[in-house]
C-alpha cells in the first residue's frame, strides 16, 4: 500500500504481526499497561510510514476525549520556539493527539479564537483535553490569566510558568553564570548585556544572573538595551550602542537570534569575532554552529522537555487528582569559537 491512501489499523497490523487490539492500544491509548514501549514505538514509525491518520471524531465518541490539545506560546515565528513548536507537534503525532497553536504575539486574535469570552468558555474549554504553555506566565504577561482554564489538565513548560501546578522548567542561571565565568577567565573585564529594556527584562533569569556573577566579580554591568529579541533589533543595536562607546571585551545575548544579529552588526563595523570581540547567546539553535565564526551558546534540551511535558500532561489527564509534577532541566554550555581569545 502507498503512504497516505487511506490507511487502517489492519494495515499497519499485517506489517507489525502484532494484534489489530494490539495496533489499537498502542496508537490510541497512550498508558496502556499492556503495550511495551518498544512496540508502541515499532507501531508508530510502521503508521507514520503507510500514512496512518487516526479518525478522531469516532475515537472522541468511543473514549469522551477529543485528543486535541491546546498549546500557548509567546512566538511562534522565532527559529527556538519554533523548534518547541515542532517537538510538541512531533510528541502529539507519536501519541495520536493534534495540537492547536496559539501564540500571545497576536493574543486577541488568539484569545478569541480559542474562546476565552465569557460566552465560549464552557463549550472551548471542553473542546480539547489538556493546555501546554510554554514561556507565557511572565509577571506583566496580562494574558496568562485568561489563557489557563480551572479543571483542564495544564503543564507549563519554558523559562518561565505557573509555578503552583504541573511544569517541565528551564533553569537558565547555572549555565548563565558557567557561561559568564567562563568570559572572565578569558580575561574580559568589560562583558556587556544585550537584551529587551522593559519590565521583561527584570524578571529574566539571564538578566538577574548577568548582574549577580559581574557583581560577584568586582566588575560594572553594562547594558546594551534592544527593543525586542530579534536579529534587526540586535544588529541595530549594537551599531547604536558603538555610536559614542567604546567596544566592550565581550557581549552576553540574551538568546541566540539577539547573538546572530549582534554578530552581523559586528561586521558590518569591521569587528571581528573573537578577535576584537567575544559573543555568546542562548537557546541552542542549530545555526549557531554555521556561521564563519561558530557561536557559543546554552542549549536548551528541547526535546526531553517535550517529552516531558506530554509525559506529565497525559498522567494528569489520567490522574487528575494526584500531586503536582514538577521538574527543573538545565541548558548545556556549547563552547565554540566565539569566545574563545585568540
Amino acid at each position: 500500500m502507498k503512504p497516505g491512501t487511506n490507511s487502517t489499523l489492519h494495515d499497519i497490523a499485517h506489517r507489525t504481526g502484532l494484534s489489530i487490539a494490539t495496533v489499537s492500544r498502542a496508537l490510541h491509548r497512550e498508558n496502556s499497561p499492556n503495550v511495551s514501549e518498544s512496540t508502541r514505538r515499532r507501531v508508530q514509525e510502521v503508521a507514520r510510514s503507510v500514512g496512518y491518520q487516526a479518525n478522531l471524531l469516532g475515537r472522541s465518541l468511543s473514549t469522551g476525549r477529543s485528543h486535541v490539545v491546546s498549546y500557548w506560546t509567546i512566538s511562534a515565528f522565532s527559529t527556538y520556539y519554533a523548534s518547541v513548536a515542532k517537538g510538541i507537534s512531533d510528541e502529539a503525532a507519536n501519541r495520536g493527539f493534534q495540537v492547536i497553536l496559539n501564540n500571545t504575539f497576536d493574543p486577541a486574535h488568539s484569545l478569541e479564537a480559542a474562546g476565552a469570552g465569557e460566552a465560549k468558555h464552557s463549550r472551548v474549554a471542553h473542546s480539547f483535553d489538556g493546555m501546554i504553555l510554554c514561556d507565557v506566565a511572565f509577571p506583566d504577561n496580562e494574558y496568562a490569566a485568561q489563557i489557563r482554564r480551572p479543571g483542564i489538565p495544564t503543564v507549563g513548560i519554558g523559562i518561565s510558568y505557573p509555578a503552583d501546578g504541573d511544569y517541565v522548567g528551564i533553569d537558565l542561571t547555572p549555565g548563565t553564570v558557567e557561561l559568564l565565568r567562563h568570559l572572565i577567565a578569558q580575561g574580559c573585564r568589560r562583558i556587556a548585556h544585550m537584551g529587551q529594556a522593559d519590565a521583561l527584562a527584570k524578571s529574566d533569569p539571564r538578566a538577574i544572573a548577568y548582574e549577580e556573577t559581574l557583581r560577584e566579580a568586582g566588575l560594572e554591568r553594562e547594558w546594551i538595551p534592544i527593543k525586542d529579541h530579534a536579529r534587526g533589533f540586535a544588529r541595530a543595536g549594537i551599531a547604536d550602542y558603538l555610536a559614542d562607546r567604546r567596544l566592550p571585551d565581550a557581549i552576553f545575548c540574551a538568546n541566540d537570534e539577539v547573538a546572530i544579529g549582534c554578530y552581523r552588526g559586528c561586521l558590518d563595523k569591521g569587528i571581528k569575532v573573537p578577535e576584537d570581540v567575544l559573543i555568546a547567546g542562548c537557546d541552542g539553535i542549530e545555526e549557531t554552529a554555521y556561521h564563519y565564526c561558530p557561536l557559543t551558546t546554552l542549549a536548551i534540551p528541547v526535546t526531553k522537555m517535550c517529552e516531558k511535558a506530554w509525559e506529565f500532561l497525559l498522567a494528569r489527564i489520567h490522574e487528575p487528582e494526584s500531586p503536582p509534577r514538577q521538574m527543573k532541566l538545565y541548558p548545556e554550555l556549547v563552547l565554540r569559537r566565539s569566545t574563545e581569545r585568540p
